[in-house]
């Protein structure tokens, strides 16, 4: 391992921390620049490699062998018939080719087509002309050379390619998904079990339709602004109170866009990647007690435990009426998380339009050579601490230097690739099931918005008593009944 020189360590600036916060809140572009290179790179080295290695010999004996067989025909019919077979095999060969980049773009099963463009690969041209002289023994042998070549080549650019045409591939289907994400629906619950990707999944969608919102809330506020004379004159009162609703709503959202995000409303805190702030949900607006501006998106994440709608008997007449006539106080959007659809509260059930089942989820796409790499850095600066106890120590400044590079290094990584989420859509225990097939659900692995993981720390009941805990005396149950008679503790100051 090569050791680290300490002196070059320089005490980081506040623009170098507000580049790296940039670049950690740019995960497709980060993922984008990561796999282009390696990709193009890979492309232009294998059609080169395509061209290079083709069987020009072959085709040019091939094709003086068919014309011989073709003596019977004039010498053009000939040629032509020479050319039909020529373009076939090539043919065959570029169309297996083309359906295994294409199947690889659409995450299906590619191998038999790929096998084909081996096997069609194969020195065919050449063996049209096969004769038994040193001539041809001396082409065979050095075509099979150049084919074994191309089999490495191939499976070494393969992954490059193929990575490139996956992240490709990702974001068409993230940016389709974004396009209709409820599908015609207004509210939706997203359930499942812990972890299987139910808040990002919901959050994303809430944020990105919360960006969607905006934009038409300020679309038809200016174009029904502009017939406010129309109504005027015609006295339709209730398109000027409707207009009325639509310019105190746009004014509220936009005198406050620069701090919070507009049309987001939230049970838990969440920011864009600007640094933006979402509004608070509250009792209070689910009792009707605080109004909600139009074009709201009000994402409650654990729907079942808030404002106490955990169960049919404890949720208010208000709150269950919010719940049934949503659609009619406001143009809103409900998205709900919920670990099962049983412990939504009844009331939420019956508006909502349908349940994604969210089922588990992976990381698409990570960056494993940079994981590599990260995790060598980390053994050189445990190593670099090591030595440095032994002779000398490191600087407090430059421990810091190194830990904030490996802090954004970390972060860094975590930005590139894709979550993929396996889903379903359900109907609810009022509706029953629907016809609905598995789909992946695709975000980006760092998520388009912040919020707490711990968000649901402050609920916990002991959270500000002393640390403490009991310790086992045993490997037997016996233990624990010694300990309930004693009140013996480790705590955090012993």
């Amino acid at each position: 391992m090569a050791r680290v020189k300490t002196n070059k360590y320089k005490a980081h600036d506040e623009e170098w921390f507000k580049a790296q916060e940039q670049l950690i809140a740019e995960p497709i572009d980060n993922t984008v620049a990561y796999y282009r290179k390696p990709y193009i790179i890979s492309v232009i080295v294998y059609l080169a490699m395509l061209v290079v290695t083709f069987d020009y010999y072959g085709a040019i004996k091939g094709f003086a062998r068919l014309n011989e067989w073709f003596s019977f025909t004039s010498l053009f019919w000939s040629i032509i018939l020479s050319v039909l077979i020529f373009v076939g095999i090539n043919g065959a060969r570029a169309f297996a080719l083309i359906t295994t980049v294409k199947l690889m773009r659409e995450q299906e099963e590619h191998k038999r087509s790929e096998v084909a463009y081996h096997i069609l690969s194969l020195p065919l041209f050449g063996l049209l002309a096969l004769e038994l002289t040193p001539e041809y023994a001396i082409y065979i042998s050095v075509y099979m050379g150049i084919y074994i070549v191309r089999l490495v080549a191939h499976h070494f650019l393969k992954g490059y390619i193929l990575s490139g045409i996956e992240c490709q591939y990702y974001i068409d289907k993230f940016d389709e998904q974004r396009a209709n994400y409820l599908d015609k629906g207004r509210s939706v619950t997203f359930i499942g079990p812990p972890g299987s990707g139910k808040t990002v999944t919901g959050g994303t969608v809430a944020v990105t339709l919360a960006d969607q919102r905006w934009e038409q809330l300020q679309f038809d506020y200016f174009t029904e602004s502009a017939r406010k004379d129309y109504y005027i004159k015609t006295m339709n009162a209730e398109k000027l109170k409707r207009l009325q609703a639509l310019k105190e709503s746009y004014e509220f959202y936009k005198e406050r866009e620069a701090e919070y995000i507009p049309c987001l409303v939230t049970s838990i805190g969440m920011q864009d990647l600007q640094g933006r702030y979402s509004y608070t949900l509250t009792p209070e607006v689910y009792a009707q007690l605080k109004r909600v501006p139009e074009y709201s998106v009000l994402f409650n994440d654990e729907s079942g435990r808030e404002q106490g709608c955990n169960t049919s008997k404890s949720v208010s007449e208000n709150v269950a009426d919010f719940y049934r006539l949503n659609r009619h106080f406001g143009d809103f959007i409900l998205i709900n998380t919920e670990q099962g659809a049983d412990g939504n509260g009844k009331y939420i059930r019956k508006c909502t339009d349908y349940n994604v089942r969210c089922y588990w989820q992976e990381w698409v796409l990570a960056p494993t050579k940079l994981q590599a790499k990260f995790e060598r850095k980390k053994a050189e600066f445990y190593a670099l601490q090591a030595e440095q106890n032994k002779k000398k120590k490191l600087t407090p400044e430059q421990e810091k230097y190194i830990l904030q590079e490996l802090y954004y290094y970390a972060k860094y990584i975590a930005t590139i690739g894709f979550r993929k989420i396996k889903t379903r859509k359900e109907g609810t225990p009022e509706q029953g099931a629907i016809n609905a097939e598995d789909e992946y659900k695709i975000i980006p692995s760092r998520t388009i918005y912040n919020y707490d993981e711990r968000a649901y720390a402050e609920l916990y009941e002991c959270a500000d008593e002393p640390l403490a805990l009991s310790a086992w005396t045993s490997l037997t149950l016996n233990s624990v009944v010694e300990d309930d008679k004693k009140t013996d503790v480790i705590t955090a100051n012993d």
